[in-house]
């Protein structure tokens, strides 16, 4: 699927969809989404389609709607899961650091996957105010 696809896509008109949930399930959403690299309203949106999809009654345009927004899931994954990203991996897995975030607080960091190795790099990185 190519760009112009995604940006269709993206720009249908959409509405915002509220529902009570307990705790738990909005941590569970938090969580998944956010291995995914997406929001939770993109992860919802995604889950609510494919169910739709899965009584073989969904329309070819869902079914577009889905493909779509899996390849920007995919694209989004392999931004972070290059393979400048798994040499550092490889480099420094197994490994502890401790540093103090640009807000001051003090950071641990143990490295056992890509998204250590990502925090490590974000959290240890220090925009300096000039350039704000």
């Amino acid at each position: 699927m190519n760009e112009q696809a995604n940006e269709d896509l993206d720009s249908q008109p959409k509405v915002t969809i509220g529902f009570k949930a307990p705790v738990w399930l909005k941590s569970k959403l938090a969580e998944k989404s956010g291995s995914l690299g997406i929001t939770i309203s993109e992860f919802c949106e995604m889950h609510f389609l494919k169910n739709l999809n899965s009584d073989n009654t969904a329309d070819s345009e869902n079914q577009y709607f889905i493909k779509a927004q899996m390849e920007t899931i995919e694209n989004k994954l392999a931004f972070y899961e290059n393979p400048k990203m798994k040499g550092f991996l490889s480099r420094l897995n197994g490994k502890d650091f401790q540093f103090t975030d640009f807000d001051g607080n003090l950071v641990e960091v143990h490295v056992k996957t890509i998204q250590d190795v990502f925090t490590l790099m974000i959290k240890s990185f220090k925009i300096d105010d000039s350039l704000c």
